[in-house]
């Protein structure tokens, strides 16, 4: 991980917000982390914020880490890619 940079790591968690939200929209959870929240906390909006800066956070670590990013647009694209494959119907 040469290349751990904020910014490069701010791209690739907006990357992941967005298709986060997207995907919320449309009524797909993420597996596994999902029914876990819901064992543990009740309140929805406080579930919903805690499910997408925890999924965040991982996205972050996994793609800069897998990825390794060198331009915004890589950032941004490997945090779209790690919410696509963590997301089920």
């Amino acid at each position: 991980m040469n290349n751990f940079e904020v910014p490069l790591i701010v791209y690739v968690a907006v990357g992941t917000a967005v298709c986060f939200c997207k995907l919320r929209d449309d009524g797909r959870k993420i597996y596994g982390l999902s029914p876990i929240l819901t064992r543990y906390i009740g309140n929805e909006n406080l579930r919903l914020a805690v499910e997408v800066l925890v999924f965040m956070l991982i996205g972050c670590l996994l793609s800069h880490g897998l990825v390794q990013p060198t331009t915004a647009p890589q950032a941004f694209a490997a945090g779209l890619a790690w919410t696509g494959l963590a997301s089920g119907k």
